[in-house]
Order: structure tokens, then C-alpha cells, then sequence
């Protein structure tokens, strides 16, 4: 799953647990960054991107930042978080680059993020919730975008012997908006999957067909089949 970032090498971060292994399990992170980018030292100007999130295990254990079940996991586990950032920087998005009549921290941006993780033999259930608002500084006008997704994945020999351990099949609805203000510019997904797990998520197959939409144009239909490899 998406995560904001905790830290890079340009500013400190901080985290920590509270209550771990009781149902006020808590887990945190703080951070003070250039906001220009991953491992970029130079600050484009004096301000700095300040960040949060809090995460609640509601049910005592860790969360693993990832998707899908493999492991088959024997005791539920799940949680919630809530993160938050603000910035001021001479980019709306990264990575990027900078137009050439824009200035130094010129976009005064905040955004926040929800997220849901649930796990439990063979279960998984995903969703993350963003807004994120951009000022520019010079025209005094304000971009409000959104984006969600949820997704469910589940293993079915957790119930079924018969169907090999190693298959998922997962459903995903996502969608961008990119300018509340427009309506035309909303983009929506529907994906179904299922993923064969060789070695985890360091090694898998995936088959996904998609169903994506926008206002005004034609409806796309996607297949695609990928294998992914990680050492």
C-alpha cells in the first residue's frame, strides 16, 4: 500500500509505537523535510514540508505495508491511519519539473490521506482515501483534487483444498479526480485479477483486465499480464 514518505536524507524524521500489543496500539511518524524532492538537499526556498501520521493497530498486532495474503495470516490483524502534509515548493507534483515562468515556493500545497488495512487467512482488504489542495501563490487561485481506491483480495483454498495454495484472485474500484471543480476529468478503474505467488511478492504472476472511464471519451478495456521479480 501507498505510504507517504517518513524520511529522506535532506531532514530529520521521527516515529515510534505507544501500547504496542493492546487494542490502543498506536504507531507514529513525523517528519521535516526539504520538500523538493527524494534525497534532494537544495530547499527551493526558507519554508519546509512538514508531515504526520498516526496509525492505529485496532486489534494489538503489526500491520505489514503491503497487499495481498500469501502468508495466510492466522490472527486478523488491521488498522487505521490518518497522515497529513504541508509544503510550500516551486512544483505541483513529483517527480516534475518546474515551468519556466514559475518561482521559487510559488505552490502552497496540502494534502491529507486515510487509509483501512485488514488481514486474516487469506483475506485482504485495502483502502486509502487523498485530498490534496494546491495554491498558487502568484494568481491567488486555489486546485482541490481527490483519489480513493479499495480493493479485496482472497485466497480461495483458505476454504477450498482443492484450489492450489499459491492463487488469489482480487477486485479493485479506484478513481482520480484530478480538479473538483471540472466534472469532465474524472477518471475511474475497475480491475479484476488473480495472482499466482511463486516466492511472495518477491516473485509473482498477474493476469488483471481493466475497465477504465472518463467523461467524454471512449471507455478503455485493458489486459495485462506481468510478472514481477525482486531480489
Amino acid at each position: 500500500m501507498r505510504r507517504l514518505p517518513l524520511i529522506d536524507r535532506s531532514a530529520p524524521g521521527w516515529g515510534g509505537h505507544l501500547f504496542e500489543g493492546t487494542y490502543a496500539y498506536l504507531v507514529y511518524n513525523i517528519g521535516i523535510f526539504t520538500g523538493t524532492g527524494i534525497n534532494n538537499p537544495r530547499n527551493d526556498d526558507k519554508k519546509m514540508l512538514y508531515m504526520g501520521r498516526i496509525q492505529w493497530n485496532f486489534l494489538g498486532r503489526d500491520v505489514p505495508f503491503s497487499q495481498s495474503d500469501p502468508e495466510y495470516t492466522p490472527l486478523p490483524i488491521g488498522s487505521i491511519a490518518f497522515a497529513g502534509a504541508h509544503n510550500r515548493t516551486d512544483r505541483m507534483v513529483f517527480p516534475g519539473t518546474r515551468g519556466g515562468t514559475v518561482v521559487d515556493g510559488q505552490f502552497e500545497v496540502d494534502q491529507g490521506v486515510q487509509e483501512f488495512a485488514f488481514k486474516w487467512n487469506g483475506l485482504s482488504i485495502q483502502e486509502e482515501f487523498h485530498v490534496k489542495e494546491v495554491t498558487n501563490t502568484t494568481t491567488q487561485t486555489k486546485t482541490t483534487s481527490y483519489g480513493a481506491y479499495a480493493q479485496v483480495g482472497y485466497f480461495p483454498h483458505a476454504i477450498f483444498d482443492f484450489v492450489p495454495r499459491p492463487l488469489e484472485f482480487a477486485y479493485r474500484y479506484a478513481f482520480v479526480d484530478p480538479n473538483d471543480a471540472l466534472r469532465s476529468d474524472v477518471l475511474r478503474e475497475h480491475t479484476v485479477a488473480a495472482n499466482w505467488f511463486f516466492a511472495g511478492h518477491r516473485n509473482k504472476i498477474t493476469l488483471d483486465y481493466s475497465h477504465l472511464t472518463q467523461p467524454g471519451f471512449t471507455p478503455e478495456d485493458r489486459v495485462r499480464l506481468q510478472w514481477d521479480v525482486s531480489f
